[in-house]
């Protein structure tokens, strides 16, 4: 990945790892999309070295295969005892049953008749990873508590959100976990500073002439103003919405 390391790009990059670190450390970004929120989640991820799950979104995507998705979360984190970050963007839900499964992941480590629909019945080989890692470290009880204890400690689940629209709210309503299970970081708009960095990053190689006038590269002119056409187009879209009523979002990504 191509990243520019500003000052609020480094202070998440230190939130999110710090989260992801503690047993049941779960995180709820939200920000607009192109703040940077999940290629600094996949860096913190990196940084831990835990493995990075995402839900792959298809034309023939079905609710069988978030499902499936979730199994094998369970088996690596429960039965293999591998810390791993799953990641999940609103962009990718495409059944509300989805974040249902998250909300019970959250609350309660597992999800309820999960295993009853599984056809490969993973059930009884998970449940012998979990007796031998049980019986390794000498604990006794209930072995699919035991499990679900297993998940909760190595399963790290980072949501990502955009807070425009109805759609958050509503789900921020009917599926509380999200936001008690979890650790908020607010994505505000990149200041001027960041603006500025991100621009002499992109621009560096530009070879022009030199602006006489200012005894200096064309290029370093255009570093310098590009931050202030974002922000003057961030300022008219303000204006835009106490006219009209209706909102208009420029990213730094575009």
């Amino acid at each position: 990945m191509n990243l520019v390391f500003f000052t609020d790009a480094t202070k998440h990059i230190c939130r999110i790892s710090r989260v992801l670190k503690q047993a049941r450390g779960n995180c709820l970004l939200v920000g607009i999309s192109g703040s940077g929120r999940q290629s600094l989640s996949k860096l913190a991820t990196k940084i831990l070295d835990y493995k990075l799950k995402q839900t792959t979104i298809t034309k023939n995507f079905k609710m069988d295969d978030f499902s499936k998705l979730m199994i094998e979360l369970m088996r690596v984190t429960g039965a293999e005892l591998t810390e791993t970050t799953f990641m999940l963007s609103d962009s990718e839900i495409k059944f509300e049953a989805q974040v249902e499964c998250i909300n019970n992941l959250l609350n309660t480590g597992e999800v309820p008749n999960l295993f009853e629909s599984d056809p490969t019945n993973q059930r009884d080989q998970i449940l012998q990873l979990v007796r031998e890692n049980a019986n390794k470290y000498n604990i006794t009880g209930d072995k699919w508590l035991y499990f679900v204890s297993c998940i909760r400690q190595r399963l790290h689940i980072v949501i990502t959100m955009n807070p425009i629209g109805e759609e958050f709210r509503a789900r921020i309503r009917n599926f509380p976990a999200i936001v008690n299970c979890s650790a908020i970081d607010w994505f505000h708009p990149w200041p001027i500073d960041a603006l500025f960095e991100v621009a002499q990053d992109k621009f560096q190689g530009f070879n022009l002439e030199i602006n006489k006038e200012k005894d200096e590269s064309w290029i370093n002119t255009i570093i310098k103003i590009s931050p202030l056409i974002h922000k003057h187009a961030m300022e008219v879209c303000d204006k835009f919405e106490k006219q009209t009523k209706r909102q208009v979002h420029v990213t730094p990504k575009n």
